[in-house]
């Protein structure tokens, strides 16, 4: 069962109740809780309208290894940077995985941050690079998503699939958050999170012994041998995909 925190029971101006306010690096970061009719989560909302190295905000009481975290924002201004970022197996404030989106430069990476050191993590299948290229207007609401298994990170935005990353830095439980970096001014409304027990994916095996399949040139099944563009996707057995004509049945 997946939590959901809204901000609308916080005073307007004032960080809000169950969370940490820190940061890391220096810096002095603000995060308050305004209201902002646009939310697609009722009216409040968490801005960070300071300035620091990471500006960071860790939602006291969680403590998450696998599972899936999510969060809408919008990017409102900034001149060195406008992200917004999504934070778990936070140990403390300066040793966590984030994967964050930036306005500026209209991609999405994923990193790790050791010691207060960040360090962007290669994606699965592919080395060198800095995460993938996608359009993040400012001024508009997004959804960015991780799902967490194991050592494989899974992150989508806008509801599309983008990359995957194996790490295993951090390979117990920690705290999750929301992230900001510089002088970025983000809005960030009805964060979403749950556990899981068992991964979705990632290198430990399904529970029925079998392996996940990958699925990455997908074929019409009337014929048409043309591959479908932007399909990858993992699917455990026993799992039905129904994909423009075609049918898919793992079994």
């Amino acid at each position: 069962m997946a939590e959901t925190v809204n901000f609308d029971g916080d005073a307007l101006g004032a960080p809000p109740r169950g969370w940490t306010i820190t940061m890391t690096g220096r810096g002095d970061p603000r995060w308050t809780v305004e209201k902002d009719d646009t939310a697609p989560s009722k009216t409040n909302v968490l801005k960070q309208s300071g300035k620091a190295t990471y500006p960071l905000a860790l939602k006291d009481g969680t403590n998450i290894k696998d599972g899936f975290i999510e969060v809408r924002f919008k990017a409102l201004s900034g001149s060195e940077d406008r992200a917004a970022g999504l934070v778990w197996r936070a140990k403390d404030a300066n040793n966590y995985y984030v994967v964050r989106a930036n306005a500026l430069e209209d991609n999405v990476v994923l990193y790790k941050t050791v010691n207060g050191v960040r360090s962007s993590l290669d994606i699965v299948g592919r080395q060198g690079g800095y995460g993938v290229k996608v359009r993040v207007p400012a001024n508009q609401w997004h959804a960015l998503r991780v799902d967490i298994a194991g050592a494989r990170f899974a992150v989508t935005f806008n509801g599309q699939p983008l990359f995957e990353v194996e790490d295993s830095t951090f390979a117990n439980a920690g705290m999750v958050g929301l992230w900001t970096k510089a002088d970025s001014v983000t809005a960030f409304a009805g964060l979403a999170y749950t556990k899981r027990t068992s991964p979705l994916r990632g290198s430990r095996p399904h529970p029925s012994n079998k392996p996940s399949v990958r699925l990455l040139d997908l074929h019409n099944v009337a014929g048409d041998r043309r591959p479908w563009r932007s399909r990858n996707m993992v699917c455990q057995w026993g799992q039905t995909l129904h994909i423009d004509r075609a049918t898919v049945r793992i079994a």
